[in-house]
């Protein structure tokens, strides 16, 4: 994966696969970076991946029943709320490291979605995320 080539990986995950830099070509199942997706790497040590490119005006990713892994490709932070509108009469819990957020919930611990941050995002049915 070429966003991940300058630095000293060990493994990247993502809901549907894996990539490492030991494993012969065929073994990895992640092979490109989605910018609606989420990334799970582990380092060998402490670095620094920066990655360019242009995010499109909008972007869409499917959501399936149940937890999916995603990412906020934006390049300011915004309201909870306001960037899973087009998911909200279907969610159910959306996490991340810092904290979870749950609607109608009194004790969220986050309520903004923040460039770059990946998302662990809990949906009662299929559905459509609009970014």
């Amino acid at each position: 994966i070429i966003a991940f080539d300058s630095v000293n990986i060990d493994t990247i995950k993502h809901q549907l696969g894996f990539y490492s830099p030991i494993l012969p070509t065929y073994l990895n199942s992640l092979t490109n970076i989605d910018l609606t997706d989420a990334y799970l790497v582990k380092m060998n040590k402490a670095d620094t991946i920066t990655i360019q490119g242009t995010v499109a005006g909008t972007l869409s990713k499917q959501l399936h029943s149940g937890w999916n892994l995603c990412g906020f490709p934006k390049q300011t932070k915004v309201d909870l709320s306001t960037g899973l509108n087009s998911i909200y009469t279907n969610l159910q819990v959306t996490k991340n490291f810092d904290g979870f957020y749950v609607p109608g919930s009194a004790s969220n611990s986050i309520n903004e979605l923040n460039p770059g941050d990946g998302y662990f995002i809990k949906v009662s049915n299929d559905c459509l995320l609009n970014y």
